[in-house]
């Protein structure tokens, strides 16, 4: 995706990716940790959101509607 130019960096999906091991493979009895996953993902919405318009354009362009 980075060859594509639909990340702006590597390291913003690892970022994402470790946040998503966090929430979703945390023990439901540890609640700080799916805490701090959560409040980790909503500061990374805007990432999401920018990676979800690149990837958008260039299937558009690509692929048609």
């Amino acid at each position: 995706m980075e060859k594509l130019n639909l990340l702006d960096s590597q390291q913003d999906w690892l970022t994402l990716r470790e946040t998503q091991n966090i929430v979703t493979h945390a023990y439901p009895f540890i609640i700080q940790d799916i805490v701090e996953g959560l409040n980790a993902l909503s500061d990374q919405v805007m990432v999401l959101e920018t990676i979800y318009n690149k990837l958008k354009t260039y299937c558009l362009s690509r692929f048609g509607e």
